[in-house]
């Protein structure tokens, strides 16, 4: 059974009363549950469409930011805000951090004028891209009005190009299944090279299974919501172990206070 969940909150609430098998969170979240004793393991880090979105239909650049006022979902310490520390500091700059309960408040926000600036994943960035008139280019790709944190990521950090912000994770006996790790990272591989081969196939599916997250999707560009990019295995671990590290660096409480065990990461096999 494939439960959303709507906050990181939710998610370790779930995890805390043994209901969850495998789960799609932050690679942070996941470190920082297994440096406290959680039993898990993550077999694949990937990397979803991640979205300054302005008012300013001028905005373009991470200089812009400085000095301004950012909304970013959930509380603070989440990733929104520890990734956007780490890149502000990196590039000189700072910002006043601004807390929502959700990515659809801030969407909220920015669309009636209580807000410039919006740090926002897909779904909920396209919502808000349509919402403010923002020019897409062909590709989908907004042209002015927006930030694309991964381009931003791999400009500030190119010895270390792929943001892996997310990880399949996997909980209980099944992380000491090597025959379960390995179905499973397979299915996930599968799955996501089929959505970004046939989007308008998985958005369908997506209506027909979830139909609140299917109509929540309807009027998006569906090609941007499933650019997800799974990190090759021969790099996966280096660029994770280099993310969590600029996340120790700058929120030791993010990742648990520490770097993880060796036995944290099971990446192999997990290829685009």
């Amino acid at each position: 059974m494939f439960t959303p969940w709507n906050s990181p909150e939710q998610l370790r609430a779930l995890i805390a009363k043994g209901k969850v098998d495998v789960a799609l969170m932050t690679v942070a979240s996941a470190a920082a549950l297994h440096n406290k004793g959680v039993h898990c393991t993550v077999v694949a880090v990937f990397s979803g469409p991640a979205w300054i979105v302005s008012t300013n239909q001028e905005f373009s650049s991470v200089d812009m930011l400085n000095g301004e006022e950012i909304l970013l979902p959930f509380g603070p310490g989440e990733m929104p805000e520890v990734v956007l520390r780490i890149l502000m500091k990196k590039h000189g700059l700072s910002f006043m951090p601004r807390h929502v309960g959700s990515a659809l408040e801030a969407v909220g926000m920015l669309r009636s004028g209580r807000a410039k600036h919006a740090f926002l994943v897909e779904p909920a960035a396209g919502k808000a891209m349509s919402a403010l008139g923002i020019q897409i280019d062909t590709s989908g790709i907004p042209v002015l009005g927006c930030l694309d944190i991964r381009a931003l990521w791999a400009e500030t950090f190119p010895q270390s190009p792929c943001m892996p912000l997310g990880a399949l994770t996997v909980f209980g006996s099944l992380a000491d299944s090597q025959e379960a790790l390995t179905a499973i990272r397979t299915s996930y591989v599968e799955g996501v090279s089929h959505a970004r081969e046939h989007p308008r196939m998985a958005l369908e599916t997506t209506g027909d299974v979830f139909p609140v997250l299917g109509r929540s999707l309807e009027g998006m560009n569906v090609e941007r919501v499933c650019d997800i990019r799974i990190m090759d295995s021969d790099h996966a671990a280096m660029m994770a172990t280099f993310f969590l590290t600029r996340l120790l660096e700058v929120s030791p409480a993010s990742v648990g206070g520490r770097m993880p065990g060796e036995d944290f990461l099971r990446l192999s096999d997990a290829r685009h």
